[in-house]
């Protein structure tokens, strides 16, 4: 199983298009794992900052990831949100000061992330 971020999106109206709706829930965790894992790569190498608001309904916020030739959004809670977003800037900044609550809703942020500059069309 390969997963690929291939881009953000604008989520509200693509619910349906989850990426983990064809996925054996036998698997499923595997995926999940799979999931962050490229999204985690992301955020880290760019320095992406949003929160759990943002990622549900901002600009860009849904990544968009590819699964055997077919591309879904990866859709979490705020909190679960704040939790990769808290990992990330861990790594990071090599801290260990951040947790979900830091990231969770309504971050800090003075414009649109960068990624949102390209949105992914499906």
């Amino acid at each position: 199983m390969e997963i690929k971020l291939v881009g953000w999106t604008t989520g509200s109206d693509k619910l349906d298009l989850a990426v983990a709706a064809n996925v054996d829930k036998s698997q499923l965790s595997h995926f999940s794992y799979l999931c962050e894992k490229a999204i985690k790569e992301d955020i880290i190498k760019n320095k992406w900052l949003f929160c759990g608001d943002w990622h549900q309904t901002g600009k860009c916020g849904m990544p968009v990831l590819e699964l055997d030739g077919k591309v879904g959004i990866y859709l979490v809670s705020m909190r679960y949100w704040g939790n990769i977003m808290a990992e990330c800037w861990n790594e990071i900044e090599q801290t260990l000061k951040y947790d979900y609550m830091d990231f969770y809703m309504t971050c800090m942020i003075d414009k649109e992330p960068k990624h949102c500059e390209e949105e992914y069309k499906f």
